[in-house]
């Protein structure tokens, strides 16, 4: 399999798995404003007044971290994983080092494609700012650990 198909393998299996977090905040949030509407339809005393609140604010919560999970994954539909090669290290890279493999695109827990595990981080992360413009064969440090390239694609 070439870099190219490995790196349309990871970007799919990525984007499933943004799309299952979605898929969650979206039933979390269905399942709150279920319960709220409940509560509203009987009478409420001051404690269920107060619990329905809570359940406002946890639902607003969870609204802004789907917008911004939403937002991610249209990042992730926008990534050009046709461009040549990456000679170094930024967005849409894949980055295989001595220790984990990263996707330089958005924050994703790691996942597995093809029996390699896979890390995908924002440019916006600390570590990526220590690897960020590196070559294969560069080494970088993040939090007392060292990391050497030896691949990118």
């Amino acid at each position: 399999m070439s870099t190219q198909e490995k790196k349309r393998i990871i970007l799919q299996e990525g984007m499933k798995k943004q799309d299952g977090i979605i898929r969650d905040f979206r039933s979390r949030i269905d399942d709150m404003k279920d319960s709220t509407r409940l509560l509203n339809e009987t009478q409420m005393d001051a404690q269920q007044a107060s619990h329905n609140g809570e359940n406002n604010e946890r639902i607003e919560v969870l609204e802004n971290q789907l917008s911004f999970v939403e937002e991610e994954m249209d990042l992730l539909h926008r990534l050009n994983i046709d461009a040549p090669k990456h000679d170094s290290v930024h967005m849409g890279s894949v980055v295989v080092t001595d220790k984990r493999t990263f996707f330089i695109s958005v924050s994703l827990e790691e996942y597995e494609v093809a029996g390699e595990k896979i890390f995908g981080i924002s440019t916006k992360a600390p570590l990526y700012a220590e690897m960020r413009g590196k070559l294969k064969g560069d080494s970088f440090e993040f939090k007392g650990f060292k990391y050497q390239i030896l691949d990118i694609y």
